[in-house]
């Protein structure tokens, strides 16, 4: 929690975050994240497309951004149903989306889910405790990669959050 105040903080000052960009198997990374949920959130999790992705990215930020996201469908989505990860190599692009089903963000809340201390307004009703920071550290992984984030949500699709990153994030990045 400390760090994504930290965090927060660095990036509410128009600061990137600090990468440590190494050279590393994505697909291994995000399998190994969705094992360890496992055994605090039991059999959960499906990840689609398993095909081995290579590239140069900061593991402990996409460790916490991935763990953030499925935190959050776990959280805010629907109990019962399974949380799918999905993870794609276009081109020199790479998308890490995760999926929930459950009740729909509104096109306003969208726009305001990467604002610090911002949370939706069903997850406040929801009596589920959080500081809204975590989206926000979400964000500002993706975009010190070069990369972004964005959000779908509707009934009929359920909600959809999705990572972009670049599969070389040294010439996005400048420390």
């Amino acid at each position: 929690m400390i760090r994504d105040l930290l965090d927060s903080s660095r990036l509410q000052a128009g600061k990137k975050l600090s990468l440590k960009l190494e050279h590393f198997e994505l697909t291994t990374l995000v399998r190994h994240t969705l094992e360890k949920l496992s055994v605090v959130h039991g059999d959960r999790f499906e990840l689609e497309d398993g095909q081995p992705i290579y590239g140069y990215w900061d593991r402990e930020g996409v460790r916490r951004a991935l763990e953030n996201l499925v935190n959050n469908a776990l959280k805010y989505g629907c109990p019962r149903a399974t949380v799918t990860v999905v993870l794609r190599q276009e081109n020199e692009r790479v998308r890490l989306s995760v999926h929930n089903w459950g009740n729909p963000l509104s096109r306003d809340e969208q726009l305001s889910l990467f604002k610090p201390f911002s949370r939706a307004r069903s997850a406040k009703l929801s009596g589920k405790k959080g500081w809204g920071l975590g989206l926000t550290l979400v964000q500002g992984v993706a975009q010190a990669h070069g990369g972004a984030v964005s959000v779908t949500s509707s009934e009929s699709e359920g909600t959809t959050f999705t990572i972009d990153l670049p599969r070389d994030a040294r010439a996005s990045y400048n420390a």
